[in-house]
């Protein structure tokens, strides 16, 4: 599955993956073409394995709870049937008891369209979660606002269920919560129903494809690693697999409806994504039909994907020297190397072909520096060098005059923060093949320029050898263009998230003085990146959130496109990006919770602190 905002008109393949989450690999049903498709309901379901956005940076899962002896999962509704005594109430038995760790009170929302910014105001120390896809709601037998379930997180288990407002509610509940209660002020919940919107999925061709295409299908199609819906009946296969991975907020890849406040047109949305859940946790019996409407479906979008329409000119082509020969096993390492000799030419690049073996090329960066600025030698030992100092290392690694200042703050400490001017052209991560710019900007690499290539290497499980051919390909438009640039943002200083510590916010802020146009953006982190925010704040304190990925994959570069004229930051205007780690054993992907991390490149052992823009100057 994919991010639901990408993939249109601005079509940067190298994207891709960096805005896909995997699917988690595991066995397909062995019964996919049996009528009863078994077991695929029960590992879909799964009652309390799930993961919900919330109002902060990131998502939640009842693992994330652990050290409560309980939980109480309760239903609220957000649609105007709330009242005021409800919320009170919720935070006099709450408040008290947060230190205490008896128990945790978790609101649940599953209006397909809150008002987010309304409920970031009132809910205070409650944790206030959204289920816009209404899976998680009604598997809990959720009916009306303060039905509840009474939740042992350890287990996981459900121990009780009731409404809040039940007249003998406090003799059905453990002692812990019971002696919370209030034994003056009750529960004032409104017994306003919740309202499960129906999804009709219509006909097969007319309303589940087109929608598995927008969120499933456009994404996968596009890596030979990750393109695991060949037929219908494979597609069917992996439903199990599918269901409880979106449950579980692994796909679409950092789906986040609540923020998508620049939506793409044709991309997916929350109704698709219900729709393809409800298909495929009830598919009607399989016809001959179908499976032609699917391949013809599949073979559309690959003409859309591998069309080459645009014939442009190859302006340049360059390759390693020689193969790399990556080993079976060990560490991740990466290669550096010059691409021949300076440019001849000023070029303007339109598009990038790439050829490379994706078993064992986790990413590669293709780079231009200016002339003299590294000796061969420096470039090929830059990612060799020590982290002690990070403006050493990126004033090495990116030139002399890529850094600047600006402000952030580590754990809601203020410190230095540098704005990195990357000679980047381009990154492709899990991805080969075409990838063309946004038909409004351009690359351009000036006369007596250095290419250069960075691989990012892992080993497969066996030995490979891996190349990187390059095909600059030329702009033959006439229209105006913008030029695209690159810049990132990363802390000035090693920081150190504590071992055991479940949320460490890393946050960078820059004040612009020229008017420019957000056109990509995308986020990198090893395994203890958990979530990632971005904001524009206004000369008068307005935010407003142009991109949320709450729950990142490890190693998966997050990152979102922004269609037709891109995001505009005004002159005075600061950007804010915020990534939130999480180095307790509540997530699942870390390599060692009892360690120190540091800001660093290697993959297991330290973190990476990296948004991503692509923009242009107005």
């Amino acid at each position: 599955m994919r991010l639901s905002w990408i993939w249109t008109n601005f079509a940067l393949i190298t994207t891709s993956v960096f805005l896909c989450s995997p699917v988690v690999l595991s066995h397909i049903d062995d019964n996919s073409r049996a009528k009863s498709l078994g077991k695929a309901e029960d590992l879909a379901r799964g009652d309390l394995e799930f993961r919900l956005s919330s109002t902060s940076i990131r998502s939640y899962s009842l693992l994330n709870f652990e050290t409560y002896k309980y939980v109480l999962l309760v239903a609220v509704s957000s649609r105007d049937c709330q009242s005021d005594n409800f919320d009170i109430f919720i935070e006099s038995i709450q408040k008290p008891n947060l230190k205490s760790k008896n128990f945790r009170v978790v609101l649940i929302d599953s209006n397909p369209n809150p008002d987010r910014k309304k409920i970031s105001e009132r809910s205070r120390s409650s944790i206030y979660l959204f289920d816009s896809l209404q899976q998680v709601s009604p598997s809990l037998g959720f009916k009306k606002s303060g039905d509840f379930v009474l939740i042992d997180p350890r287990a996981p288990a459900i121990t009780g269920r009731g409404h809040l407002a039940d007249a003998d509610v406090q003799t059905t509940l453990p002692p812990e919560i019971a002696k919370a209660w209030p034994k003056t002020a009750q529960p004032t919940p409104s017994n306003c129903p919740l309202v499960f919107d129906p999804i009709f999925p219509g006909t097969f061709a007319e309303s589940f494809l087109p929608s598995f295409t927008r969120a499933c299908q456009a994404c996968h199609i596009r890596s030979e690693i990750y393109d695991q819906f060949t037929t219908l009946d494979q597609t069917l296969g992996w439903r199990a697999m599918s269901l409880k991975t979106i449950r579980l907020q692994r796909m679409p890849g950092g789906f986040d409806p609540y923020f998508q406040t620049h939506r793409i047109p044709g991309s997916a949305t929350v109704e698709d994504v219900r729709r393809v859940t409800k298909w495929l946790t009830n598919p009607p019996p399989i016809t001959d039909e179908m499976r032609n409407e699917f391949l013809m479906e599949r073979n559309r979008i690959r003409k859309v994907t591998q069309s080459n329409d645009f014939e442009l000119p190859v302006l340049l082509t360059r390759s390693l020297v020689k193969p790399v020969i990556v080993p079976a096993q060990g560490t991740v390492a990466y290669h550096n190397e010059f691409l021949g000799e300076l440019t001849k030419e000023d070029m303007v690049v339109q598009a990038i072909r790439l050829k490379t073996n994706l078993n064992a090329a986790h990413h590669l960066n293709l780079l231009a520096f200016k002339a003299g600025e590294f000796t061969e030698a420096e470039y090929k030992n830059s990612t060799v060098m020590p982290f002690k100092t990070v403006e050493e290392t990126y004033r090495r690694h990116f030139g002399k005059t890529s850094i600047t200042k600006t402000m952030g703050t580590l754990n809601g400490k203020k410190v230095e923060f540098f704005k990195v001017d990357e000679p980047i052209i381009t990154t492709f991560s899990r991805r080969a093949g075409v990838q063309v710019f946004d038909a409004n900007s351009a690359v351009v690499i000036p006369k007596g320029s250095q290419l250069a290539v960075q691989i990012h290497l892992e080993p497969s499980g066996k030995e490979e050898v891996v190349d990187a051919k390059f095909e600059l390909l030329g702009r033959v438009s006439t229209k105006p263009y913008g030029q695209l640039k690159r810049m990132s943002f990363t802390p000035s200083k090693n920081f150190e998230i504590p071992p055991g510590q479940n949320s460490y916010v890393s946050r960078a802020t820059a004040k612009f003085d020229k008017r420019i146009r957000l056109k990509l953006l995308w986020i990198h982190t090893h395994y203890r990146g958990a979530a990632t925010r971005i904001q524009i704040q206004s000369a008068n304190g307005q935010l407003r959130t142009i991109a949320s990925v709450p729950f990142m994959q490890l190693k998966i570069d997050q990152g979102q496109a922004f269609g037709g004229n891109g995001i505009v930051i005004e002159p005075g205007e600061t950007l804010i990006s915020e990534i939130e780690y999480d180095n307790s054993k509540s997530n699942l992907a870390n390599p060692d919770p009892t360690a120190s991390v540091r800001l660093g490149k290697e993959t297991l052992k330290d973190e990476m602190h990296f948004p991503r823009f692509l923009y242009i100057e107005d």
